[in-house]
């Protein structure tokens, strides 16, 4: 999985819970995907209309 996009700030993409999420998927040996909302996710220009 390359991105996860979600919505969730008060539970998933907020600034505190990104680093927590990235660190415990490095820590068990897993790559972690972007983590973002659909808006990041378009001005990033990843999403073509």
């Amino acid at each position: 999985m390359d991105y996860l996009v979600s919505w969730n700030f008060k539970h998933i993409t907020n600034g505190q819970t990104i680093p927590l999420i990235e660190k415990i998927c490095r820590e068990h040996g897993y790559g972690c995907p972007v983590i973002c909302t659909p808006q990041m996710l378009q001005e990033e220009g990843v999403v073509n209309e």
